[in-house]
């Protein structure tokens, strides 16, 4: 599981509920959320300032990078 998505999880909001805070389509913020689609340096930063640091900047840009070193 990406920081991404164990983030939104844990705050209980589904893709459809959260990708409207951050101004994007649920279809592009699931591209992000699985590393399938690099967002935008303006969406990287509303997604790490609404998860208030709690997904860094490397783990937006590299899901699954980031998910192995937190193993």
């Amino acid at each position: 599981m990406t920081s991404l998505k164990a983030a939104r999880e844990s705050r209980n909001l589904s893709v459809l509920e959260l990708a409207p805070k951050l101004g994007t389509h649920p279809q592009n913020y699931y591209r992000i959320e699985r590393g399938e689609q690099l967002p935008k340096r303006e969406l990287a930063r509303k997604i790490h300032e609404f998860f208030e640091g709690e997904v860094t900047l490397g783990g937006i840009y590299d899901p699954e990078y980031e998910s192995r070193l937190a193993r």
